[in-house]
């Protein structure tokens, strides 16, 4: 337990969950944080976007089958900015994940 915690308190911080890919985050770890926000939100909807690297789509939809596992609806909004989906979110006043790559080089 205490290995996973301490993969947690590596990638998780006050601005999102950075991490390497596939080393530190993977679609396991993203359907997981999908779940555990749709736990934590308690919305009926979320909805999810996802930039244009290639890892990017396999995450976002591992992310929304956590959130449709809990039970809500998952709004694929597709590849955009984080600005796209932070206009949607607000219109539709539903909370929004977006999986991007952070700027930090590793």
């Amino acid at each position: 337990m205490s290995e996973v915690r301490g993969a947690a308190e590596r990638i998780v911080g006050a601005h999102g969950i950075r991490g390497r890919v596939p080393q530190e985050l993977d679609p396991g770890g993203a359907y997981r944080t999908g779940a555990a926000f749709a736990l934590l939100t308690g919305a009926p909807v979320i909805a999810v976007a996802h930039d244009l690297r290639g890892c990017s789509p396999a995450l976002a939809d591992a992310f929304a089958q956590g959130v449709l596992d809990q039970g809500a609806d998952a709004l694929d909004a597709g590849p955009g900015p984080a600005d796209c989906l932070t206009y949607l979110s607000g219109y539709l006043e539903v909370p929004g994940a977006l999986v991007t790559a952070g700027r930090a080089w590793y």
